[in-house]
């Protein structure tokens, strides 16, 4: 996988970043039970995120690091720009290749080229197919954490609504027993009354004649907060790379990587089982930030699991623990 670039079943979060956090969604029944909207031949939903940030001018301002490596890893149709019609013909494509039946969405600002280029582009090639959508509210775009900052806490609820008509509401939307998916992005950063707000959310939905199942990055490596938990109707881990945890550096098959993630996912499935909703486990490829960050030299998690190992390695190990811990009836991850 590189990022921008669809290769089996995952998108890299950012240029710079060959092996930040992938995600592999995998369903086989909806949630409360009953099949969702299109069950595929292979019994799995499979998602992948989806991010449409390259404009034109974008891969010369924005190295990243991927070209840089021994190996080098680099989009599959060059340095593409987002908007391009034969471009998302193509992610469409593989996407059918490789069994990917949904893409959740990046979003964070209306009327963003980001915006245009998933509401212009790729919404309307996604109908000529059988590919849908679940949108991805980037909650740290905001640059606010309270909600109780009234301006904060307004812009929100007005962006949720914004989703709502243009994304939740279109055809192509992945819908679980007939209710949309929204996913959140690092939710966990907020700060406030989170059960209050959510709330807020969902009535603003049922004046829209929506109910969107929603689906919060709150899984970390911090003990659950069980009222937050169950305002939201599912839980997933994004992301679970930590540089503090230095004990996770270098080859996955060697350090405490895995059994920590492993760790992970048992405190936050229990922590979902007991408040009566969902956890979704992520897989990662690995992780390397320094193209973005590299002062703050932070260590690396290389997609081998060992120097001999395959380059999918870390990926494969990873979707085989995610898929232990997938609730036994949304079977997401």
């Amino acid at each position: 996988v590189v990022k921008g670039t669809i290769l089996k079943s995952a998108v890299l979060r950012n240029a710079a970043m060959t092996g930040l956090c992938a995600a592999l969604a995998l369903t086989t029944a909806a949630c409360g039970g009953g099949a969702p909207a299109a069950t595929p031949a292979s019994g799995y939903l499979v998602g992948a995120y989806y991010y449409p940030w390259y404009y034109s001018g974008h891969w010369a301002s924005h190295d990243y690091v991927g070209k840089h490596l021994p190996e080098p890893l680099e989009p599959q149709f060059g340095e593409y720009v987002s908007d391009d019609p034969k471009v998302i013909a193509n992610h469409l494509a593989l996407a059918g290749t490789y069994g990917i039946d949904f893409f959740i969405l990046s979003w964070s600002l209306k009327d963003s080229f980001a915006d245009l280029t998933l509401r212009k582009y790729l919404l309307p090639a996604m109908v000529q197919t059988g590919v849908k959508h679940a949108v991805y509210l980037e909650v740290p775009s905001y640059h606010q954490r309270d909600l109780g900052n009234a301006a904060f806490r307004t812009r929100l609820i007005d962006d949720l609504r914004f989703l709502g008509a243009e994304f939740l509401s279109h055809p192509s939307a992945l819908r679980v027993n007939g209710r949309p998916v929204l996913f959140f992005y690092a939710s966990r950063g907020l700060t406030g009354d989170v059960p209050g707000w959510m709330r807020e959310v969902r009535a603003m939905y049922a004046g829209m004649g929506l109910n969107p199942f929603i689906i919060a990055d709150e899984g970390f490596w911090y003990e659950p907060d069980v009222t937050r938990v169950k305002a939201y109707d599912a839980i997933t881990t994004y992301n679970a790379y930590d540089w503090p945890r230095i004990g996770d550096k270098g080859w996955a098959a060697t350090s405490g990587f895995l059994p920590g993630v492993e760790g992970l996912f048992r405190k936050w499935q229990a922590a979902t089982q007991a408040a009566g909703t969902t956890f979704v486990p992520n897989a990662m490829p690995g992780y390397n930030d320094r193209g973005v960050r590299i002062e703050e030299d932070h260590f690396v998690i290389p997609r081998r699991l060992s120097p001999e190992a395959s380059m999918t390695s870390l990926f494969e190990r990873s979707v085989d623990l995610a898929k232990r811990f997938a609730d036994p009836t949304l079977r997401m991850v």
